[in-house]
């Protein structure tokens, strides 16, 4: 199902040449939690100066792992346990338009790269439509996708650039472990908006001052009116019970998206945590529906 490795080396500069499989599509908007990643051990194929690895855990991604090379670098981790990963989520990076990305997962980490139990071979980190061209864009969010339910101790996240031109690649946050998608989608009309930490004054003499303390981050109301209740007690109530205000989480409205994706990809917060509301409706499977409106807040 996840195709067969012909040749890898991993000392080589070159990606491994891979029969890669059909990568999962998923539509509705996908939660991706920190928690697996906060509480692992990671390691990094290489580190400028103290650009460390665990920078990748942390809540801020401005602090980054940066690698000393771009042809063949590498994040492994050891969540300690077996847990699901279903997607991996690299934030706050600066991968050229021909990056390529390679997940691999196993029991061991030896059979990581000997023999991976699932191994996506090499994608692009860009959706089909490529880079997006934005000029000054704050935060790249490039999502990779696994067809996997089985649970693994190790993984580990190969990155091919070599035509970076900076010469090295580097990541403010990473994300890896299960996904939430939603069974019955956010609703049709999200809001997106914008917070500017500048300050503006103007003086009494109708001078305006200004103070640009950087990037705008975005801001999105997400409506959802019809929340299966397992999905709200299970998943969406645990996300915000985990993440309260002050940890983060991906979030990505449309993973199979393409131009748009990343206006709708973001490192996030929950700005704050909100209640969900029963609705007097039954769905199909016989589970009362849930109305909430969450307020995401992208963190810069």
């Amino acid at each position: 199902m996840y195709g067969t490795t012909i040749y890898s080396i991993d000392t080589v500069s070159v990606a491994p040449l891979y029969v890669a499989p059909i990568a999962p599509v998923i539509e509705n908007s996908l939660f991706l939690s920190s928690r697996a990643i906060n509480r692992a051990t990671v390691a990094a194929s290489s580190v400028q100066g103290l650009l460390t690895a665990d920078h990748v855990q942390k809540y801020r991604p401005d602090q980054v792992w940066r690698a000393t090379g771009c042809e063949a670098e590498w994040l492994t981790w050891d969540f300690g346990e077996a847990l699901v990963v279903e997607a991996v989520a690299a934030v706050a990076h600066n991968l050229s338009p021909s990056a390529m990305l390679q997940l691999r997962l196993a029991a061991s980490a030896d059979a990581v790269t000997m023999s991976p139990a699932v191994n996506t071979g090499s994608v692009s980190a860009w959706p089909p439509s490529g880079k997006p061209s934005d000029p000054d864009w704050p935060s790249w969010f490039s999502l990779v996708l696994a067809d996997n339910d089985t649970a693994y101790r190790y993984g580990r996240l190969d990155m091919f650039d070599p035509l970076n031109p900076d010469g090295y690649i580097e990541m403010g946050r990473l994300f890896a472990g299960p996904v939430f998608v939603p069974s019955a989608n956010i609703d049709i009309d999200p809001s997106l908006g914008l917070a500017s930490p500048s300050e503006v004054v103007v003086s009494p003499f109708g001078r305006t001052f200004a103070d640009d303390r950087g990037p705008s981050s975005r801001v999105m109301t997400i409506p959802m009116s019809a929340v299966d209740e397992d999905d709200l007690i299970n998943e969406l109530f645990e996300l915000q019970r985990y993440c309260g205000a002050a940890r983060d989480f991906a979030f990505c409205r449309n993973p199979a998206g393409t131009t748009k994706f990343h206006k709708f990809a973001m490192q996030a917060r929950f700005d704050p945590p909100q209640p969900a509301q029963a609705q007097p409706f039954w769905n199909a499977g016989g589970r009362q529906v849930w109305q909430t409106t969450l307020t995401l807040a992208e963190v810069l």
